[in-house]
């Protein structure tokens, strides 16, 4: 299963706007977090908070990945590939 999600954080320096989000209207980093069946963690991803699911799993090329080695994961509606479930 694969998810991300945005946590609070208080005013950041240097370069802070990089995370702010305007809809939220405050400073967030972002996680995308992956794990197994069984709950085991498998990756951690971390992200500016301006970031959104889709804008991360871009980045992390974790759609390659899975193309490459012929696997799902389980994701929400803020995600967008061919093997997501």
């Amino acid at each position: 299963a694969i998810d991300c999600a945005s946590h609070f954080r208080f005013r950041v320096h240097p370069r802070q706007a990089d995370y702010y989000r305007g809809d939220k209207h405050g400073f967030f980093i972002a996680a995308q977090v992956i794990i197994g069946m069984t709950g085991d963690i498998w990756c951690i991803d971390l992200a500016l908070g301006h970031n959104n699911d889709k804008g991360i799993f871009k980045r992390t090329l974790i759609g390659d990945f899975l193309t490459e080695q012929n696997q799902k994961l389980l994701a929400d509606r803020g995600y967008s590939h061919p093997r997501l479930v």
